[in-house]
């Protein structure tokens, strides 16, 4: 897949969109390219997406996943590649609580092992049983 070198969207354009249709023209170019681009070149899109467009990305995949499946399927599913990102996300956007919650669960994953990679997620949450793993993480994220 070829990828575009800029996914911005012109302010014009923005600006002649309906308010409640802002938050998506804003976003379209960014999230469509995400999910039809191959995972070996994501790193190289998230590279051109702005600051925003990769916070939306992040938030929505965590979002996705957790309302979905918990958080087990976040990190199990190549979702969780983008973990550090959605850190940053969290942060952007100023939701501390969200931030704080995330931030308890890596605290448990090992010095050693890198959040990036499944399989050493996956091998983490291999030590937990699902409940655990919704005790500490999920139940205080769906209260949020």
């Amino acid at each position: 897949m070829k990828l575009k070198r800029d996914y911005r969207i012109s302010e014009g354009r923005f600006q002649n969109a309906r308010a409640e249709d802002q938050m998506g023209v804003l976003v379209h170019f960014a999230a469509e390219g995400f999910g039809q681009c191959p995972r070996n070149q994501r790193t190289t899109l998230l590279k051109r997406l702005t600051p925003g467009q990769r916070a939306f990305i992040a938030l929505h995949e965590l979002e996705a996943e957790v309302l979905n499946g918990r958080l087990i399927q976040y990190f199990e599913n190549s979702s969780g590649d983008g973990t550090q990102e959605a850190l940053i996300a969290l942060k952007r956007v100023g939701v501390i609580k969200h931030l704080a919650l995330l931030r308890k669960v890596l605290r448990r994953f090992p010095k050693t092992a890198k959040i990036s990679s499944r399989r050493d997620r996956q091998k983490w949450m291999a030590s937990y049983t699902p409940e655990q793993m919704a005790a500490l993480f999920d139940g205080a994220f769906y209260k949020l």
